[in-house]
């Protein structure tokens, strides 16, 4: 299997299975929450639920952009090939 058609199962495992994308989401959001985060960036966030919120919104954010979906769960534009896409595209040009 291509890396190409093996991110191809990834991304329609991850829209179809809710359970799936759940899962990837916060194991993304548990190692952003492992990554310190010093004081001086802190001040933004006050309470430890909005810190539990923003790990979430940025693995969303994260999963988004890997599957080529935006903010609302609808397909970016053909020409906005999402994060797997454009690894993809970089690794046929190296190749």
């Amino acid at each position: 299997m291509s890396v190409e058609e093996a991110m191809a199962v990834l991304k329609t495992a991850l829209r179809e299975d809710e359970g799936y994308w759940i899962g990837w989401q916060a194991n993304i959001a548990m190692a952003i929450h492992d990554t310190p985060m010093g004081d001086e960036e802190r001040p933004f966030m006050v309470e430890d639920h909005e810190v539990h919120q923003w790990r979430n919104r940025c693995a969303r954010t994260f999963l988004n952009r890997l599957c080529g979906l935006q903010g609302d769960g609808t397909p970016m534009p053909d020409d906005i090939p999402g994060m797997a896409g454009i690894a993809l595209s970089v690794a046929s040009e190296e190749a």
